[in-house]
């Protein structure tokens, strides 16, 4: 075993390597309230720049923890290119995300309800329709701009690149409730994806 600190690209490429580092390299994510607690218990100065872009994206959290590896994704959705703002009504926006449904919003974070706009339901009741493609570079802009940011962190994670399983992002298209009644008439599909045991 090593006898100094690595880095977390060494550490981690070492046990990928199936040699031994200094530790055992450490992934975690920390959502929502259990990073917003962290940073008023440690006192980590609030900057709302970083904190916007999302709390597993937090180098500071992520250092006071030690966590060695950063998952990068790009957009899944498969209607990115129509994300955006619909209309506003005074203080609320009605914004439309990639997977068809629409929210009401009074502030970023804030979300009144959830609404489903005339794309989503489309895709449910007929025809569907076209899926921006995979390759287009509008997809890699977050992930780009993700990576340079962990890149250019004091303590840069080992980063790994993703996509989110097809099947648990069908719930993001036609909601909650059809997904969970997809399951109920197909448990067979459910099986197969996802085999017991």
């Amino acid at each position: 075993m090593p006898n100094t600190a690595m880095t977390a690209s060494e550490r981690v490429s070492l046990a990928l390597d199936f040699r031994e580092p200094d530790r055992v390299p450490h992934f975690d994510l920390y959502w929502g309230a259990f990073a917003q607690r962290w940073r008023a218990t440690a006192g980590v100065t609030h900057r709302p720049a970083e904190e916007d872009n999302d709390n597993v994206d937090d180098p500071a959290i992520r250092a006071y923890y030690d966590v060695d590896i950063y998952v990068a994704i790009a957009d899944e959705s498969p209607w990115f290119s129509r994300a955006g703002l619909v209309t506003q009504q005074g203080e609320q926006e009605i914004r439309r995300d990639g997977w068809g449904a629409a929210a009401a919003v009074a502030t970023r974070r804030q979300v009144l309800r959830r609404i489903r706009d005339s794309l989503c339901r489309q895709v449910i009741a007929g025809p569907r329709a076209p899926f921006d493609p995979a390759s287009s570079d509008g997809r890699y802009t977050g992930f780009m701009r993700k990576y340079r940011y962990q890149r250019r962190s004091a303590i840069p994670p080992f980063i790994f690149a993703k996509v989110g399983g097809p099947y648990l992002r069908s719930s993001f298209i036609g909601g909650e409730e059809r997904w969970l009644m997809d399951m109920v008439e197909d448990p067979g599909l459910c099986t197969m994806l996802s085999p017991p045991g």
